[in-house]
């Protein structure tokens, strides 16, 4: 399969997981392109799918097989929403009743952002200005950075801090004056021993929260299961349970601000010491 047409594919995979059925108009409409075209990319879809979708007749739409029962349509997710979104977003011809409610102020100016891609991409420095709560005016540091990360809050790079010898998280949005530097680091990725650990985090329903609550939080967010476990680089963990506000301490954080907890805070807690920003 050419790259474009398995892009297509997947596009129209999100589509029927998260629609239900696809049929030739649908997919015409979504990708603009003829019938004959779009019955062929139908019949590509249902092979890939096959005992997950079927057809009734060779003219019905494909349509997810439920019989009735989500849980078995829960094992087989391997997609968002998101996806789905994004899809049905990037054509002005697909009528969708659905809104995009978030608001995103994590905003990068490009040439910034295209500065740091540039540096991770080629394995060079960076001299840049950069304001933290500590000292909101600004320092001079030299950063090496090897990876950019996007959180649910942010935009930063990881990076080898060549004042602080060490790696640290770089918030882009806290970037003034960016420049190149030359040479190349000898402290890569590869070094980032909190990066390039994966951890596991088990979360659960807040224990402060009544069974009947803690079953719908599990219904929720874990699919039913008593607990949910997140893999993760080691470094990203104090972000995850910040952005989802998952408490660390359910004697001090309680609902309603709290739904989730971690279910071993103190397997959980010394992971933190990759997370912190420079200050």
């Amino acid at each position: 399969m050419k790259p474009g047409k398995e892009t297509r594919i997947n596009d129209l995979e999100s589509i029927l997981r998260w629609e239900g059925e696809l049929d030739n108009p649908r997919i015409r409409e979504v990708l603009g392109v003829q019938p004959v075209w779009a019955s062929r990319l139908l019949a590509e879809l249902a092979t890939r799918m096959g005992d997950l979708a079927s057809r009734s007749t060779s003219h019905a739409p494909l349509r997810i097989k439920t019989n009735g029962d989500t849980s078995a349509v829960r094992k087989v997710i391997e997609s968002s929403p998101d996806d789905y979104l994004r899809i049905v977003s990037a054509s002005a011809q697909i009528q969708t009743g659905i809104v995009d409610g978030r608001h995103d102020l994590s905003l990068v100016h490009p040439q910034l952002f295209a500065t740091v891609n540039r540096a991770v991409r080629t394995g060079t420095g960076l001299k840049i200005s950069y304001r933290s709560m500590n000292n909101p005016e600004g320092t001079s540091r030299v950063i090496f950075p090897h990876a950019l990360v996007r959180t649910r809050q942010r935009w930063h790079v990881r990076a080898w801090c060549t004042e602080r010898c060490d790696f640290r998280d770089f918030t882009l949005g806290r970037m003034g004056e960016i420049t190149a530097v030359g040479g190349e680091t000898l402290r890569g990725q590869k070094d980032d021993v909190d990066w390039v650990t994966m951890v596991f985090v088990k979360v659960a329903a807040h224990p402060g929260l009544s069974q009947s609550q803690q079953r719908m939080i599990e219904d929720e967010y874990f699919l039913g299961e008593k607990t949910k476990t997140l893999s993760m680089r080691r470094c990203l963990v104090g972000y995850t349970v910040q952005d989802l506000n998952i408490a660390t301490d359910v004697n001090t954080q309680r609902p309603p601000a709290y739904f989730m907890s971690l279910e071993e805070p103190g397997e959980v807690l010394p992971l933190f010491r990759g997370t912190a920003q420079i200050s």
